[in-house]
């Protein structure tokens, strides 16, 4: 296990518990297995080195460059350093050897774990995700009892709601690059913003008036961004690309019924106990969640699960090791790792044009769902006479929706994506924007079910 508990006692017990092989008596290293000592270009992609591996194939693992470690029957001498970036560190490039995997059966390796564990991280994943969603939504219904005590207007009412959305379209721009960093990796991510999250939880709660609700609400929102922004990144770990889709088809499922099943709990809550056990109720969910998450979720990102292992080695034996991944970001100063974290992602998403659309489009999604979630207790509870309750399972009709959805979404990526990638042919990524288009021309007619009357 590699869990955040496993790690804490296997620090505390120096090894002796939770150990790895490494720290295992009679652990003997297999040193066919690793990189040479050469360094990576800045790109994090082995240029130059087919030519010198003849017979190996890099190219299938382009863009991961530790998915498949290269095999040379002698780490101490690799000569062909043409193309790769010089060292910045004071100790010399020779005396680093650059650890990969054990052999392509590695069993520390993600993608070699078996279905069972696969689906349990999955799972995990899931649920973080249904349960910090739930928390987007979950104050709508406790709107008119909030205006109530607070005396505040609508509009006023409506702010910790749109905060929190606003929240966790800010997070991701910190913690999803912090999630690549191979000192980091995306389960201590994962464990520390959530415990963050639940701490706010019991001020939300406590709330005295609507201003320290709604900074409260847009932390919570940030702190909970992980869930949103990190998720997909973990699938691609754990999983080949064929299958990918799959997962992620899933994970927008409970991206789906989080914030839809938010104000069916509120609503619950909000009628028989009050508007703030509706935070009281978010935070043993995600109490719950982060107790399970803290004791039964690994760490997923290959390069940090790899560079604590240059670590245990370089410990070990007393040899300076080191993973291609850090050894990238090793010779970065301050402000270059500032900007490749906070600056680059915002720069990509305003000077590439697609991905600029995109994530325009997204937007445009998100902003009409969360409209729906502040117009139906206005809608359903002040025009049709609805109580708490009755108006929360309003909101159910969109899980049918998001299950009719992935119902025809997977037999076309297997069709299209999945089958072709298992015979070895990978499809354009233009595949997937035709899906978009479809879907794009569909929306905008859910818009005018608005028109229809309630009967």
């Amino acid at each position: 296990m590699d869990t955040a508990f496993a790690q804490i006692i296997n620090f505390v017990s120096r090894g002796r518990l939770f150990s790895y092989p490494e720290e295992r008596p009679g652990f003997e290293v297999p040193t066919e297995f690793w990189y040479g000592p050469q360094k990576p270009a800045h790109n994090g992609i082995e240029e130059g080195i087919e030519d010198a591996f003849d017979g190996i194939d890099v190219e299938s693992n382009r863009g991961n460059h530790n998915a498949a470690p290269l095999e040379t029957s002698d780490t101490s001498t690799v000569n062909n350093k043409e193309g790769l970036e010089k060292n910045t560190d004071s100790e010399p490039e020779s005396d680093i050897q650059y650890v990969g995997w054990y052999g392509p059966d590695d069993p520390e390796n993600p993608k070699n774990w078996t279905s069972l564990k696969k689906s349990v991280v999955a799972a995990q994943v899931l649920t973080l995700t249904f349960a910090v969603y739930v928390g987007s939504s979950i104050y709508t219904p406790a709107l008119p009892e909030v205006m109530e005590a607070f005396h505040i207007s609508q509009t006023v009412g409506l702010i910790p709601l749109s905060v929190f959305v606003f929240g966790y379209g800010i997070g991701p721009v910190v913690f999803s690059p912090l999630s690549e960093h191979p000192v980091v990796g995306r389960m201590w991510i994962y464990v520390l913003t959530l415990l963050i999250f639940v701490c706010l939880q019991v001020p939300t709660a406590l709330s005295k008036n609507i201003g320290s609700l709604i900074i409260l609400r847009f932390l919570g929102g940030v702190f909970s961004s992980p869930a949103l922004a990190t998720s997909g990144a973990t699938f691609g770990d754990i999983y080949q690309i064929s299958y990918t889709p799959f997962a992620l088809a899933l994970w927008a499922i409970s991206c789906i019924c989080g914030p839809v099943f938010g104000p069916v709990l509120g609503g619950v809550f909000a009628q028989v106990l009050g508007w703030r056990w509706t935070f009281w109720m978010l935070t043993w969910m995600a109490g719950a969640c982060l107790a399970v998450l803290f004791f039964f979720f690994p760490e997923t990102s290959a390069e940090n699960i790899l560079f604590r292992r240059a670590q245990r080695l370089e410990k070990l034996i007393g040899k300076k090791y080191s993973t291609a991944a850090r050894q990238e970001w090793k010779g970065k100063k301050v402000p270059t790792v500032a900007y490749d974290i906070l600056l680059r992602p915002i720069l990509i998403t305003f000077t590439e044009p697609v991905v600029f659309a995109l994530g325009l489009y997204i937007a445009l999604l998100y902003s009409t769902l969360y409209s729906w979630f502040e117009a139906f207790p206005i809608v359903f509870t002040e025009t049709h006479g609805f109580n708490t309750t009755q108006s929360g399972l309003a909101y159910l009709g969109l899980i049918v929706g998001g299950f009719v959805g992935v119902g025809l979404y997977l037999p076309i990526i297997y069709t299209k994506f999945t089958r072709p990638v298992l015979q070895g042919n990978f499809p354009p990524v233009s595949m997937f924007m035709k899906l978009c288009m479809i879907g794009s021309t569909i929306f905008p007619m859910s818009l005018d079910g608005i028109q229809v009357e309630y009967l």
